[in-house]
């Protein structure tokens, strides 16, 4: 099917649009995202107050001692106090920083974490360039994965712009919107998730409006985005893919299933942490009860692993088939756009 004859298709044109609208919303929070990241930055080590111009690029995340001390709980186990899993600050090896600023930024990231407990993505960020890097900093605020070798507003997507300000309390000075569970930016997020993971491709018209709708929202948050210029041009862009002839060209349609494929590659990595994260405390609560586990419990166990390993399979072989379906799509689209080339200079 060629590109015209897939466009046709008014599901199929609604999720192409809807995927456009993230693009859209993305250009619109860039600028804002590095301005505030920045000034985030600034403040967090003015918070430290280290020696003027004093600053490290030694310590290692995996190694690193926090500042905060491990507590007793009433069963005489130390716990960390922030309720981090596996926190270096129960174990006695770690090191400080030598400099006595990186172990503190930790702490004001925490601080800064907006979940119970906090949950900084420590894989995305790497700690020696807490200091020299205010993006360094701010992709622990991302929850998921692949953000690692970003360095800038421009090289992040939609989603984790988003996860940015709803994650990052520190953050929420800058906007009006108060963040709830429930708020535009957290449905902004849902929304995309929910395109982009569709294994049919397919959105309905209310369903692309809503879509639309809560990104000019999000883009015209008036404490301060809203009268950024590039906020008003997205917002622009956003309400042109609500008509009806808006043109969509083969480059716009192959971007948003490259796009699609990202996310969901992204996602299916994700999908197979989290699995193996529930398997792993599984097991090891099982091997802390073996001793007085009786069968029937133990039939239990067995069979909730059975559920989770069956449930995980077939979620991830979804995406699978998604994913093959898309890098078909945009090799067609790659074709027809490479006929069209070649007939222009057949023309001329």
């Amino acid at each position: 099917m060629d590109h015209q004859s897939e466009l046709e298709k008014s599901k199929y044109r609604n999720w192409v649009r809807g995927g456009l609208a993230y693009k859209y919303l993305k250009d619109g929070l860039e600028g804002f995202a590095d301005d505030v990241v920045l000034r985030e930055h600034k403040r967090i080590l003015q918070a430290i107050n280290p020696t003027p111009g004093l600053t490290c690029n030694q310590s290692n995340l995996r190694n690193l001692k926090p500042l905060h001390k491990s507590v007793k709980d009433p069963t005489g186990k130390s716990r960390c106090p922030w309720r981090q899993n596996n926190c270096n600050c129960m174990h006695s090896k770690k090191q400080e920083c030598p400099n006595k600023v990186c172990d503190a930024i930790l702490e004001e990231i925490l601080k800064s974490h907006g979940s119970t407990p906090p949950a900084p993505n420590w894989k995305n960020t790497v700690a020696q360039n807490w200091c020299s890097s205010p993006w360094e900093v701010a992709k622990c605020f991302i929850n998921a994965p692949g953000y690692s070798d970003k360095s800038s507003a421009a090289d992040i997507d939609a989603p984790g712009l988003l996860h940015l300000f709803i994650n990052n309390t520190s953050l929420h000075a800058y906007i009006s919107c108060a963040i709830t569970g429930t708020d535009i930016f957290s449905k902004a997020v849902k929304i995309r998730n929910d395109i982009f993971h569709s294994p049919k491709m397919e959105l309905e018209k209310p369903e692309l409006n809503e879509c639309i709708d809560n990104n000019v929202q999000v883009l015209e948050d008036d404490k301060e985005l809203k009268e950024r210029p590039e906020a008003k041009q997205a917002v622009a862009k956003l309400k042109q893919l609500k008509q009806d002839n808006f043109i969509i060209t083969t480059y716009n349609e192959a971007e948003v299933c490259r796009a699609a494929m990202t996310s969901i590659t992204n996602r299916s990595e994700e999908l197979k942490q989290v699995i193996q994260d529930a398997k792993s405390d599984i097991k090891l609560k099982e091997g802390k009860i073996s001793k007085g586990i009786n069968e029937q419990t133990q039939r239990a166990i067995d069979e909730s692993l059975e559920k989770l390993e069956k449930h995980s399979e077939s979620m991830l072989e979804t995406m699978k088939q998604t994913i093959k379906l898309l890098k078909e799509r945009v090799r067609q689209l790659e074709l027809d756009s490479s006929e069209i080339k070649q007939r222009l200079t057949e023309q001329k």
